[in-house]
């Protein structure tokens, strides 16, 4: 019993972190600057997260979200591509934010529903 509390204690610390980060590059993502920039500075606030710190149910938008920043960055992206990274961003800190997935169990119901 005691290494389950132990690891409930790890994973909402954990989460903690994750959250923290997600919300830095929110604000990023609001501040000024045009949308090239601040989705270039929302990938500096997340890129210390592995893949492995988010919750199952989070991994893939976390994925897709530093896939395409860096691909945009890469490829010279349009503003419609730039766009949909920001409101895909923006799912990924509603997510974090409701600690959707296996944390939510632990944390509390904290769907609408």
């Amino acid at each position: 019993m005691k290494k389950s509390v132990e690891w409930i204690a790890m994973a909402i610390k954990d989460s903690g972190s994750i959250f923290e980060r997600v919300y830095n590059g929110m604000g990023a993502l609001c501040g000024d600057g045009t949308l090239a920039q601040r989705l270039e500075w929302i990938i500096q606030t997340i890129a210390p997260l592995r893949t492995d710190d988010f919750p199952v149910a989070m991994r893939d938008d976390f994925i897709a979200i530093k896939e395409g920043i860096v691909a945009a960055r890469e490829s010279g992206a349009t503003d419609e591509d730039r766009k949909r990274l920001s409101q895909d961003y923006l799912k990924l800190y509603t997510k974090a934010a409701r600690l959707e997935g296996m944390l939510q169990d632990i944390v509390g119901n904290l769907s609408p529903d």
